[in-house]
């Protein structure tokens, strides 16, 4: 005589935990955009010898 197989019971689903939707950051002011010191030298009309010298050294 064969055994019939059992039949398993299914259990029920879990309920999954969805997260609530995110709220948008809020937009905060970058600073102003400073010079950059190439930029300010050309402004002042150094020349390029005198704007990229080299430091002078400590004796």
């Amino acid at each position: 005589m064969k055994k019939k197989p059992k039949k398993k019971k299914k259990k029920p689903e879990k309920p999954r935990w969805i997260p609530p939707p995110r709220t948008p950051p809020e937009p905060y002011d970058f600073p102003p955009d400073e010079k950059k010191l190439c930029d300010i030298l050309k402004e002042e009309k150094i020349p390029p010898t005198k704007r990229y010298a080299k430091k002078p050294k400590q004796l």
